[in-house]
Order: structure tokens, then C-alpha cells, then sequence
């Protein structure tokens, strides 16, 4: 057990991972399979000898349970990701979640939580605006088929007269089971002429009804000048990077040089969100923090750690007092376990678009950064991804229950304004956004 100072609490360590969640329940699940086991010391470069193996198994008998369907999603991911590395995990162990049978006389039910569309749009070119809501229903929304789900638009003129503008519907990725929430860039076209008007989305059960209550009405002023134009200090390339490997190169690099320049000789105390086995703070100088809700994810990081200092001792972080590293960390991102004020900087490497509500997560870690501090966002997805045409890949995490999403740069700047942020420091390459953002001064 670990008792939290700040929350006076006490909570339970599994395989050297403490589980910080008020409200997870943990339970005895069966070990994996030794072949399961070979396959993942593999995919993090240990080799199978037997203490390595054995902690390894040992610590997949452990569960944590949580209330919440989304964190249940994202803790579910470690066995997928190193399948999708290249490394064969048995089907049994990926399957999706069964649907729930729908009760007689089921519907879906549409509740609109927030968007993104911009208030200014230029006159007469469409464009693609994301917008959330969840199915608060007794069955699916359905992604194709008869009564399949999309969403229409429709403009009208202040004396509320309906404007005629080019008609498209955007259609579901996926279908969204009841009480599940999705982010979907809407396609909507402005008005021809500049003006003043109001626009409202709706939902349509094809070929059966309207489902209410409409998304607005909002206030949308349509000028030529509405395009958004990237802040001059904003480095906007159009070169993709060559790979995921390179891109998560850059970024590290570009964490490294920031970090560099706050440490100014002393250790600094850091915390990564969402580095489940492979922290990228793993070999950087200070005190370093990982927090996932992964426990599977995080306990083979933490052995794999032990593997590596026991091979070779005189490698580990050098920051660190001899014997210690990295800290692995069961904890919910929006409720951390430590004080405010508590770290140097905070990182992520895409992680940010995986927050139901990544405004309210910035602001939440913002309260545990010190003055001067900094939040590095890394290898961000930039735009959109068309739901009629998605990625099976991005589909298939929908399926799963995880929170795909992506986000325009126009976007990304009402994310960091909404949660107090400024981006110092902004690096887009072509579809990989990184940031190095700073609260605002003043800002609540």
C-alpha cells in the first residue's frame, strides 16, 4: 500500500505500480500465456530469461476495474498496441466488446455537448468543424443500413428565413452504442453572401425521422477575412514526417531541447501523461513521473525498467539517486495524485486527443505546474479525418471504445485559449502538431 499526502488515502501497488483511481476495483484475472509473455518481452527489446518472463506473467493476473466506459477503453490498449507494432497477439485476447441487446421498442437518443465550430466562416467554401455529442439512448446509432445516422445543417437569415446553400450529410465512422460519446467533423458550407445568420445542425435517421433536439441555434457571421491565419511565430510546414518513428523523434528532440532550457542546472521534477510502457521521459534527466491508465501497459514498463538496470546498472536516468527511476503511476489524468504546483513540466506524446475534453484536461494539469513551468504536447494528429471515408485502423479503435479524434490547428488554438494556454512555441509538420505551451498570465 501507498498512502497519498495529499488526498489521505491509501492505495494499493501491483507489480511495483501503484493504482490511484478512488474508484477503481481490482480484481484476479488469468495469467497470460507464456508464449503471450515471450511475445511481449520481445516487443520491448528484453530478453526472455526467466525472472523477466515470471514478473512479467505474474503481474498480467492483475485487473483494475473502472466505472467509467471511456478510462475501461483506454486501459484495455497495451496487447493491442504491440499487435498493431507487428508482433502476433492471440485473437481471443483482441476481441471487441460485445453490444448489448436492445431492448423492444429501442432508439437512439442525441445529446449535444460541445463544438468547435468557428463563429466567422468565410463566405461559400465548405469546411469541416468538429462537434461532440453522445447517444443517450436504448440503441446504436448506426453508422450504415437502414435508419443509419448523419448530420444535415441549415442556415437561416436573422428574420429567420431559411437560407438555400449547398446540402451534404456527414455520416457516422461508426456506430456509437448508447451512453457512448463521439467527436465528428461535421461538413457544413456558409452562406454565399457576407452576413449575419444563425445555423443548426441536425440529426437524421435516414429514411425514417429528425431525431431532437437540434445543435443551435449559433450566431455565425460569414466575412471574406474569417480564414484562420496561424500566429507568425507558429513554424507551419507541409512536410509530413517520414514515419511514426521519425516523427516521435522530432518531438523528442524538441522535448529535450525545451526541457534543457528550464532545468538551468538543477533537477527537474516531470510528469508524462499517457506513456503507458515507453515513457519518453524514460532517459531524460530529473524526477520523473509516468502516469497511465494502463496497468497492464504500466507494469511491464516498470519491469522492463528493473530488467534494465539489473543488466546494466550504471545506465539508468543519472539524475536519478542511485537505485531509483522512473515512477509508474495508475491514475486518472483530470485527478492527479500530486500536489499543485508540484512539476517542472508536463509532456504528452498523443495522448491530448484521446481527452473526451482536452480544454478541461489542460486546465486540470495546468493547477500542477510550477510558475515558469511549461505543458509539451507532442505528435498531436493535425485535421480531419472524413467519416465517410475513415481509416479502417481509425475505425477499428472506435469499435474498440477509444476516443479517436482529430483537431484542425484553428482548433487547437480554441483548445489552448479555452484551457489558459499559449502556445511559445509551435512546430506543425504537415499532420504532427507540437507545442510547448505556457499559462497565460492572469488567466483563472
Amino acid at each position: 500500500m501507498i498512502d497519498c499526502p495529499y488526498c489521505d488515502r491509501s492505495y494499493p501497488i501491483l507489480a511495483d505500480v501503484p493504482v490511484m483511481f478512488s474508484d477503481a476495483v481490482l480484481a484476479r484475472g488469468p495469467l497470460l500465456a507464456p508464449a503471450v509473455v515471450r511475445t511481449i518481452l520481445r516487443a520491448m527489446d528484453l530478453p526472455a530469461e526467466t525472472g523477466t518472463a515470471l514478473r512479467v506473467r505474474r503481474a498480467s493476473g492483475a485487473r483494475a476495474l473502472y466505472g467509467d466506459r471511456l478510462v475501461a477503453a483506454e486501459s484495455a490498449q497495451f496487447l493491442r498496441r504491440v499487435h498493431a507494432s507487428g508482433y502476433p497477439i492471440p485473437a481471443e485476447l483482441l476481441k471487441r466488446p460485445n453490444p448489448a441487446a436492445c431492448p423492444p421498442h429501442a432508439e437512439p437518443r442525441c445529446r449535444w455537448l460541445f463544438d468547435y465550430i468557428p463563429r466567422a466562416m468565410p463566405p461559400g467554401q465548405a469546411l469541416l468543424a468538429n462537434v461532440r455529442f453522445e447517444n443517450c439512448g436504448t440503441a446504436p446509432m448506426r453508422q450504415s443500413g437502414p435508419g443509419r445516422i448523419a448530420i444535415a445543417f441549415a442556415w437561416t437569415s436573422p428574420a429567420g428565413k431559411p437560407i438555400a446553400t449547398e446540402e451534404y450529410r456527414t455520416p457516422l465512422p461508426a456506430d456509437l452504442p448508447p451512453g457512448h460519446a463521439m467527436t465528428l467533423p461535421v461538413r457544413i458550407v456558409p452562406p454565399a453572401e457576407p452576413g449575419r445568420y444563425t445555423l443548426a445542425l441536425r440529426m437524421v435517421m435516414e429514411g425514417v425521422r429528425w431525431l431532437e433536439p437540434d445543435h443551435g441555434p449559433l450566431r455565425i457571421t460569414v466575412r471574406t477575412d474569417a480564414q484562420f491565419v496561424p500566429p507568425a511565430h507558429w513554424d507551419v510546414n507541409a512536410n509530413a514526417p517520414s514515419g511514426y518513428v521519425a516523427d516521435q523523434a522530432r518531438g523528442v528532440a524538441l522535448m529535450r531541447d525545451w526541457l534543457a532550457r528550464g532545468a538551468a542546472g538543477k533537477t527537474l521534477r516531470l510528469l508524462e501523461i499517457g506513456g503507458n510502457a515507453k515513457p519518453a521521459l524514460a532517459h531524460v534527466p530529473g524526477e520523473s513521473y509516468n502516469v497511465d491508465v494502463d496497468l497492464l501497459g504500466l507494469q511491464v514498463g516498470a519491469v522492463a525498467q528493473w530488467a534494465r538496470q539489473r543488466r546494466a546498472p550504471g545506465t539508468q536516468n543519472p539524475a536519478h539517486p542511485a537505485g531509483s527511476a522512473i515512477g509508474f503511476v495508475c491514475a486518472d489524468a483530470h485527478h492527479l495524485p500530486f500536489a499543485e504546483t508540484f512539476f517542472d513540466a508536463i509532456v504528452m506524446f498523443a495522448a491530448l486527443h484521446h481527452a473526451p475534453h482536452p480544454a478541461a484536461l489542460l486546465r486540470s494539469l495546468r493547477r500542477h505546474l510550477r510558475p515558469g513551468g511549461f505543458i509539451g504536447v507532442f505528435c498531436e494528429p493535425i485535421g480531419h479525418i472524413w467519416p465517410g471515408a475513415a481509416d479502417p485502423a481509425f475505425t477499428e479503435e472506435l469499435v474498440h471504445g477509444v476516443n479517436e479524434q482529430g483537431f484542425s490547428l484553428a482548433e487547437y488554438a480554441q483548445i489552448f485559449a479555452a484551457a489558459g494556454l499559449h502556445a511559445a512555441e509551435l512546430v506543425a509538420d504537415h499532420n504532427s502538431l507540437k507545442a510547448r505551451l505556457v499559462p497565460v498570465t492572469g488567466h483563472g
